[in-house]
């Protein structure tokens, strides 16, 4: 009974199947073969084409840990050409050329990829340029020119793209360049189903009055569309929020796997670059279905596009704007008021501070910098300014951290039982073991006397240092130091983070140089080979205040859909290492590191003895050469008894390490004036300015 049912119900769905399906075909026949009537007849007979375009999806946004904006996005328009529509006119050159002018006139300036100056034409390729001279060799490749000087190829493109003789030679070397972008996107697009074609994009954020007049000249091809912008909420963070744009050249390979088209915008550097899966949202397709005239006949969404999400960053951006001024401020007032080598010749610098017991980003400040609202516009000075403001000195600036080092060559004699906290040894001056090499101590002719650790600590004696790194070698001082986390990668998420160096026969075999026996003196005060950046001393430091866990630093809090009503992730960092220092090492460590700034005859006492905050701190002064400016290194946390923050100053040429304390001085000012602020921050949680 069940089985006739359902062979009764099959039935039917198969016959009403094949009504609807013969219905179907008729009425296909019908509209294929009916006469034309109506006003609309030549449009209708025309054969439609069906284009497959990607709709943009908006990039989200990135915040501080307070959710404060501080890149977002602005609507706008833009001008994209649609080769199609073009090559259907009757002139195209001509509508190129009526594009140009019109947007000219508005104060649009046209650039594109052609490595062709304006007459005089010349090449123009340097070794910056490989985009260009990849996208070249394939364009003459492809297009089979012989090879030809710039004059040569000027006058073929005008030829080929039709370009009228009478055109003026600047206007004729602009049209041939807007050819050129349109034929590299058959060169360099990767091949979709369907008809489709990147979109040329001609102008960005261009103004309603230059769209009123493509759209009053009836410009062949060019479409006006919307799109966003990015807006820099802040002229601050410039380093750590980094910068968009076109694909660079050695990565096209690398976007293109990942569905990137070729006139894609990514992020370039910075949190930009390092939390672009994030950032960046999933583009919508359209189906658009037009006459062979251009005449739009329909629009058929296919998916709609999916905004990126927003990134909140561990800053605070009241802090990082404090920290910068601070560092500005501080450079600028010593080259001013200091004396000769005692740091007016500073001219540069980095601070790094970091959260103790999360490795979290709390600010990263360098001098000089740049504003990333202009860096287009500043480019040139940007690139050619011997000071490298676009340097991330914190990630990227290699320093000998000097006699910051010392708290690693006293834990190696430490944990390896080669002093005890109360060991105690004589200063006599100079060290005299070596025939050929007798470095002295910092106060030679005088003498720190009999001192221990911590007390050598606290006045920097390197007698001290040579003596126990004699005694050990350099392969415990090298453990130590990567145990610390120095020469090794911080763990943020920034590309561009240099690991730096760790002074041993390996590192000067890597380097080209010979390693020598009284070597192992000079690194155990924190020179020879001993390069680091001043992040990762910023964690060396927070390490020692923690206890002896060697954070991840980590730049990004938690990622939100792009209404802020979903959290997709949140960052708790992680632990890179632990140390394995005894509690006893570690406390010698710090009561050394307190008594620098707390004590009496401390070198950094003078900055901080009167402080209503216990700090714990290490001055490093550096040499850079004989007769060279020495660079200021210090680094410190607070509070002594429930680390917070630890922060490390380097000041390029600024004298000596103890020069550098009243920029970390003024660091913990900040943070505490701030400590109200940042609690009601936190507690409202509330999107603000």
């Amino acid at each position: 009974m069940e089985g006739s049912k359902l062979n009764i119900r099959l039935a039917v769905m198969v016959a009403l199947a094949l009504v609807l399906l013969t219905a179907s075909a008729g009425q296909l026949f019908a509209m294929q073969n009916a006469p034309p009537s109506g006003p609309d007849t030549t449009a209708s007979r025309e054969r439609t084409v069906i284009e497959y375009q990607t709709i943009p999806a908006a990039r989200g946004g990135l915040y501080d840990r307070y959710g404060r904006p501080l890149v977002t996005n602005r609507p706008g328009l833009r001008l994209t050409l649609d080769e199609t529509r073009l090559r259907r006119a009757e002139d195209p050159a001509g509508e190129i050329l009526k594009l140009i002018a019109a947007a000219e006139a508005d104060g649009v300036v046209i650039r594109d990829l052609l490595p062709v100056t304006a007459p005089p034409y010349e090449f123009n390729l340097t070794a910056e340029d490989d985009l260009r001279a990849v996208y070249l060799e394939e364009f003459l490749a492809r297009k089979k020119y012989e090879p030809m000087d710039a004059d040569a190829l000027i006058a073929r493109l005008r030829e080929d793209y039709g370009i009228a003789p009478e055109t003026p030679a600047v206007q004729a070397r602009k049209a041939a360049g807007v050819f050129y972008e349109l034929e590299l996107r058959h060169l360099f697009t990767r091949v979709e189903p369907y008809r489709y074609i990147a979109p040329y994009v001609f102008a960005q954020d261009v103004s309603m009055e230059l769209v009123s007049v493509v759209l009053e000249q009836g410009i062949a091809g060019c479409v006006p569309e919307p799109f966003t912008s990015r807006v820099y909420e802040t002229e601050y963070a410039a380093h750590i929020l980094g910068r968009t744009g076109p694909i660079p050249a050695g990565e096209l390979e690398y976007y293109t796997q990942l569905g990137y088209r070729r006139d894609d915008i990514v992020g370039l550097d910075g949190a930009e670059n390092a939390f672009e899966s994030w950032l960046r949202g999933t583009p919508g397709r359209k189906a658009v279905e037009q006459t062979e005239s251009g005449r739009v006949r329909d629009v058929f969404y296919s998916t709609e596009p999916e905004p990126g999400r927003n990134v909140y960053l561990t800053i605070d951006i009241r802090f990082q704007q404090r920290v910068e001024e601070i560092l500005e401020a501080g450079i600028l007032y010593m080259q001013e008021h200091n004396g000769e080598l005692m740091g007016q010749e500073a001219e540069a610098g980095a601070i790094a501070v970091v959260d103790v017991r999360s490795g979290e980003v709390l600010a990263m400040a360098n001098y000089p910098t740049y504003s990333l609202s202009s860096f287009l516009s500043d480019y040139v000075s940007l690139r050619d300014d011997p000071l490298r403001p676009m340097i991330n000195r914190s990630v990227a600036g290699l320093y000998s951290p000097g006699s910051v080092f010392k708290m690693v060559t006293a834990a190696a004699a430490l944990e390896t039982g080669r002093i005890t906290a109360g060991t105690r040894i004589y200063d006599d001056r100079q060290f005299t073991r070596y025939p050929d090499f007798q470095p002295r101590c910092l106060i030679y002719p005088g003498s720190h006397g009999s001192i221990n650790v911590c007390d050598a600590l606290k006045v920097s004696c390197n007698y001290f240092f040579y003596e126990i790194g004699y005694t050990m070698g350099i392969r415990p001082i090298r453990e130590w130091a990567e145990r610390f986390g120095l020469g090794q990668s911080t763990g943020i998420e920034l590309g561009g983070e240099r690991t730096g160096y760790i002074a041993s026969p390996e590192t000067a075999a890597a380097l080209g140089l010979t390693w020598q026996q009284g070597l192992t003196l000079v690194a155990s005060i924190g020179q020879s080979d001993n390069l680091f950046t001043p992040l990762q001393m910023a964690n060396y430091t927070a390490a020692i205040a923690n206890g002896g866990t060697v954070n991840r630093v980590h730049l990004m809090r938690e990622a939100k859909s792009y209404d802020f009503t979903q959290t997709h992730a949140v960052e708790s960092g992680g632990v890179l290492r632990e140390t394995g220092a005894s509690a006893a090492t570690i406390d010698a460590l710090r009561r050394g590191m307190l008594s620098v700034s707390m004590e009496r005859g401390g070198s950094a006492y003078q900055e901080f003895g009167d402080y209503p905050v216990q700090v714990a701190a290490k001055t490093g002064s550096v040499e850079t050469g004989i007769d060279r400016p020495i660079n200021g290194v210090f680094v410190a946390y607070a509070p002594y008894g429930d680390p917070e923050i630890a922060v490390c100053v380097v000041i390029e040429k600024g004298g000596a390490g103890f020069r550098a304390a009243p920029f970390a001085r003024k660091v913990f000012d900040a943070w505490y004036e701030l400590k109200d602020e940042r609690e009601t921050a936190a507690g409202e949680n509330l999107l603000q300015k």
